[in-house]
């Protein structure tokens, strides 16, 4: 995790805080031995057949959290908008945590996506490339679709309302995905076309004539309309509906972050607290992760209201064995 704005770098001045992420480590290390469920949104089968192509599959979103409004002076910002904004980057075919950074609540989110994407071969830690980034259109610099084009990576995204492609030609769409029932991703295609972006549409230096991109405007299921950019240019419109479709898995993780682990909004007035109250949360889920092995299905509600049982009948037994050794003998 990267808190990447000022003023972070004092929650750790206050307490010390290492005791937290010794102890989230060592439970860590013993989820990671547990067996992992790939996230939903689509089966395996349909999945399988588009991310074999791929040699990584990632994940990108960003979520608001709340801070309490005794925080707004050290966050040099207002009291109804005191909080952050969490970037998740997710390993799209397991959907284990890969990295998170932790920003201002306003601005762009352009200024940290290039600190998410994996683009150098070096750094990366693989030869080749081939990778695949499903993120949402708040991520919509050009600059950076190109930079991931020249990686010779992928991506899908939906099309932000500033960028105006210049469109080159129109593709045909198969009959099978002009049916709403045909298209297993639930989306049906209007129109397929390649397009060029930035300094590409023209003549001027810096554009690049073998730079193409490609834009789906498809309807979804709920009857809206929305444009899909991607520079994969060989897939099938129904295989890029199917990737699209999967990035929402991500909003899942952002439902079990606030509503399982109750952490949508921050109850400590301390920044400190801030990362405590992250880290117990953490460490609580990996415990009850662990605590539910073998069991079919994973339930954080029914464990936890084994677990006040347990605390109950022990305070109970306490309170008996008191109660015992106070009574006179007979």
């Amino acid at each position: 995790m990267t808190l990447a704005f000022g003023g972070w770098e004092k929650l750790w001045a206050d307490r010390p805080i290492e005791p937290y992420w010794k102890m989230l480590g060592q439970v860590q290390g013993a989820v990671e031995e547990l067996p992992h469920q790939r996230l939903c949104g689509v089966s395996t089968g349909e999945w399988g057949e588009v991310a074999d192509l791929f040699s990584t599959v990632d994940l990108f979103d960003a979520t608001q959290i709340e801070l309490p409004p005794t925080l707004s002076d050290w966050q040099e910002t207002s009291e109804e908008k005191s909080g952050f904004k969490l970037q998740l980057k997710l390993d799209g075919t397991d959907g284990q945590f890969k990295e998170a950074l932790i920003t201002k609540p306003d601005g762009n989110d352009n200024d940290y996506f290039e600190d998410l994407l994996d683009l150098d071969p070096e750094e990366r830690g693989r030869e080749e490339a081939g990778g695949l980034y499903l993120f949402d259109c708040g991520y919509w610099s050009i600059d950076t679709y190109h930079q991931i084009w020249e990686a010779e990576d992928f991506f899908v995204t939906k099309l932000h309302g500033n960028i105006k492609p210049e469109t080159a030609c129109e593709r045909p769409v198969p009959d099978k995905a002009a049916d709403p029932e045909a298209n297993v991703a639930g989306y049906r295609v209007l129109s397929d076309q390649y397009v060029r972006l930035g300094d590409d549409r023209t003549d001027r230096d810096g554009g690049d004539p073998d730079r193409w991109y490609r834009v789906l405007t498809v309807e979804v299921s709920t009857e809206e309309k929305i444009q899909i950019l991607t520079n994969l240019l060989w897939l099938e419109a129904e295989q890029i509906c199917r990737l699209y479709k999967h990035r929402w898995s991500i909003e899942i993780v952002f439902r079990w972050l606030k509503d399982r682990m109750q952490l949508d909004r921050f109850i400590s007035q301390d920044p400190t607290g801030v990362v405590r109250q992250t880290l117990t949360a953490l460490i609580v889920w990996g415990l009850l992760a662990i605590f539910n092995e073998g069991s079919q299905q994973f339930s954080p509600k029914r464990l936890w209201r084994k677990l006040q049982a347990a605390m109950h009948q022990a305070l109970f037994d306490l309170g008996r064995r008191y109660q015992q050794n106070l009574d006179p003998p007979a």
